[in-house]
């Protein structure tokens, strides 16, 4: 074996201990296949990140790396013991697609370059995009308000403001994002004309949202998802108004 290279073992089992002998680890076009122990073992040069699947079980993303290389995966059946239908729910943190993407201060940061806005953006999530998408529900929190809206209609003093441009939610259908919250303290930087934007945007792209509205009853209405036989209601509040970085937001003493 290379000296730069690394072996990869991931030893699958379902929720009793037992192993999965059907079970695969898929990576893009590859897909290794477990021998009849369960065991899948492959070697690598860099970290992997793959997804583990076998029939009637939760899909399982992995991440694998020369200080991570046997990992125990354990793989959840699609029904429960009474038959109830599992679902698989991926919740991710703040997201945004601005200001250093558009223009970095950093070498090496992605760029997304006029004219191909979408397929910088999806570039940017593609190691990601395989993993998050594996949930039945996934959701972010869209900290950005999206539009092409002039700085001079921004929240007057606030010292950082986020805009993404909406060819960048591209990235959101690449990851199978399913829902956006709203309720933080980035979608008013451009006050109500930033909310409608970004909430037409979000909208334009497919993409359930809750947490903004023009009033506090449409913002506090939920985001309802379909799956799995079910229903999924999302609410999404904050206690972050942002008035901590500019001294014209009022605080909730003034409300």
């Amino acid at each position: 074996m290379a000296a730069d290279t690394y072996t990869v073992i991931l030893e699958v089992a379902d929720e009793s201990g037992a192993p999965i002998v059907d079970a695969s680890l898929v990576m893009g076009p590859d897909r290794h296949d477990a021998d009849r122990t369960g065991r899948i073992e492959l070697t690598a040069t860099q970290p992997i990140a793959g997804v583990v699947v076998a029939d009637g079980h939760l899909d399982e993303p992995i991440v694998a790396s020369r200080t991570a290389a046997h990992l125990a995966v354990r793989l959840f059946a699609r029904h429960a013991v009474g038959g109830d239908t599992r679902l698989a729910m991926h919740l991710g943190g703040d997201v945004m697609l601005g200001r250093r993407y558009l223009e970095p201060e950093r070498e090496g940061t992605p760029v997304l370059r006029s004219g191909s806005i979408d397929a910088d953006a999806r570039d940017v999530v593609a190691d990601l995009a395989p993993l998050f998408a594996a949930a039945d529900v996934s959701m972010v929190n869209l900290e950005s308000v999206v539009g092409r809206l002039p700085a001079s209609t921004a929240y007057p003093r606030k010292r950082f403001l986020l805009q993404t441009p909406p060819e960048a939610l591209g990235a959101l259908d690449a990851m199978g994002v399913d829902v956006v919250t709203l309720g933080n303290n980035h979608v008013n930087d451009w006050q109500s004309l930033g909310v409608a934007s970004t909430i037409a945007h979000v909208e334009a792209a497919g993409l359930a949202h809750t947490g903004a509205g023009a009033d506090r009853h449409q913002a506090s209405q939920p985001a309802m998802v379909a799956a799995g036989g079910r229903t999924v209601g999302v609410l999404s509040y904050t206690t972050v108004n942002g008035d901590f970085v500019n001294d014209n937001l009022p605080t909730s003493l003034d409300e």
